[in-house]
């Protein structure tokens, strides 16, 4: 009995702290606290947007990758810290972008087939959403809108997938870039998730599931674990962890699958509020 008391009581909490969360960054600079009440969301066929297009070949056997929430760019260090580590990976996936110019040498260089997911348009027609580039091909992309809104603004997250040609192999690598939905209950969150799942199981391919998955509570948590076990993924294990935490939870995770990881670590940065994720594979038939 006690114990089911004690975690309803950390569920209270829990929900108490959401509220006072979502309180405080509707007042605050940078952010959401920036956005009016009225956002545009976009229609299905305005949610990809094409980026840029570099040369045309396949993966290499042995790549790495960087995966990165960039909070919109609002850290007064972003532009002059960000490219620190934006700009030196085969693959690199972003959540919290936006089309401002101060994105233009992420979202636009000539090197990386770069697409974006927009999530929705506020302050005056700024997009934001997640981004993925690739110096190889992609070879497919899809971004859409899962199922689930955030409270009181009624915003979707957009999710990007895309696959990759592999050099030497008939496979494709399948890389699905996230920026889960936040501020709601267990059963939207698991909604959203099983969302996802649904448009990936059928891949038999490796497989890269990537970016902020708020996970900033034990069932959020352990929902993720069963999804990873549902996919065959494994989570990856980091050398130098300095992830963003929340209530003592990290935000941000890599999983994988049909590959071997030769090493990953995150790393400390005043460009964003989150830290980026970086790691190396080998592709293991």
């Amino acid at each position: 009995m006690k114990n089911i008391q004690l975690t309803l009581s950390k569920t209270l909490m829990t929900l108490i702290s959401i509220l006072l969360i979502q309180s405080t960054l509707a007042g605050v600079n940078g952010g959401i606290g920036d956005m009016p009440w009225r956002v545009v969301i976009p229609k299905k066929e305005n949610i990809l947007i094409t980026l840029s297009r570099g040369q045309r070949k396949a993966l290499p056997q042995t790549f790495n990758l960087l995966v990165w929430n960039l909070y919109k760019g609002d850290n007064p260090d972003f532009e002059a810290r960000v490219f620190d580590e934006a700009g030196h990976y085969d693959i690199e996936i972003f959540q919290e972008v936006t089309d401002k110019k101060s994105f233009d040498p992420i979202l636009k260089a000539r090197n990386y087939h770069s697409y974006m997911g927009n999530s929705f348009i506020y302050n005056e027609g700024i997009k934001t959403g997640v981004a993925t580039r690739s110096q190889s091909s992609i070879d497919s992309v899809k971004a859409y809108h899962p199922v689930g809104r955030e409270p009181m603004i009624k915003t979707p997250k957009a999710v990007m997938i895309t696959t990759h040609p592999i050099q030497g192999s008939e496979q494709k690598l399948m890389v699905i870039n996230i920026h889960a939905i936040n501020f709601v209950l267990i059963n939207t969150f698991a909604n959203f998730m099983k969302d996802i799942y649904s448009k990936i199981k059928n891949h038999k391919g490796p497989m890269i599931f990537a970016g902020d998955f708020n996970t900033w509570a034990p069932n959020r948590n352990w929902f993720l674990q069963d999804l990873a076990k549902k996919l065959g993924l494994k989570f990856a294990h980091y050398d130098v962890d300095v992830r963003k935490k929340f209530l003592g939870y990290e935000l941000d995770h890599i999983l994988y699958r049909g590959l071997q990881l030769n090493w990953s670590t995150s790393k400390e940065s005043l460009a964003s509020d989150h830290n980026p994720m970086m790691a190396s594979f080998t592709f293991s038939e």
